[in-house]
């Protein structure tokens, strides 16, 4: 469900035990990889679970997937959630790395090919259609209908402090959304990954389109 907008009821939804059966009030949601979705998302489904909303029962064994909801009124509000695209970039890589999870990656298989460095990927990338990247590793603004006219407002999750406690309000959640909920790829981590000038500046080039459309400033080194 990445990259592709789902519905939320609301706080103010009309109470799920009336006899009436109308349509929920509901917003847009739509979330990308490495940008804590997966957080976000177990943090979303808890919610609806504790205000009584009927979801699947093995949501907690399928985080990925969209759990079954009542029926939605069409939605008056959209959040799209979004990440550095330098330090995404970087999340995306170390988890592949990590846990060798190469299908990611253009051209590969499930095992790691000899010799295949961060920077050899990045160049392959470049040259890859967008559409034909994993969405762990596609630029965000070929997600969640973006290029198709959807519109949403955007929440930078480094500014997670100052919209959380806001959708917390508005989706009716009991447990507060902060940035302590989040483990993120240390900034040395980045450093060792993002290590020559060359690597930088292709950094660049693949993260531009989501510099320039989400406001973030191309990756510096510190």
């Amino acid at each position: 469900m990445d990259s592709r907008p789902f519905l939320v009821p609301r706080a103010d939804a009309e109470p799920l035990n009336s006899s009436n059966h109308q349509p929920i009030a509901s917003l847009t949601m739509c979330l990308t990889p490495k940008a804590a979705s997966t957080s976000l998302k177990r943090w979303m489904w808890q919610t609806l679970e504790m205000r009584g909303i009927p979801i699947c029962n093995g949501w907690r064994t399928t985080i990925h997937s969209i759990p079954a909801l009542p029926l939605l009124m069409r939605p008056t509000q959209a959040f799209m959630v979004v990440r550095n695209p330098a330090l995404r970039l970087a999340s995306a890589w170390l988890e592949i790395e990590r846990k060798n999870f190469w299908y990611r990656l253009p051209g590969f298989n499930a095992t790691r090919l000899v010799n295949v460095t961060f920077e050899h990927t990045l160049r392959r990338m470049i040259t890859t259609r967008h559409i034909e990247l994993n969405e762990h590793v596609r630029p965000m603004i070929y997600m969640c209908g973006l290029v198709g006219g959807v519109e949403y407002s955007v929440l930078k999750l480094e500014e997670l402090d100052t919209w959380g406690s806001q959708l917390a309000l508005m989706v009716g959640a009991r447990v507060p959304l902060t940035k302590k909920s989040f483990i993120h790829a240390s900034t040395s981590e980045v450093a060792r990954l993002y290590s020559t000038p060359e690597i930088v500046r292709l950094v660049h080039i693949f993260t531009a389109a989501d510099c320039n459309f989400f406001k973030y400033e191309p990756y510096k080194v510190s």
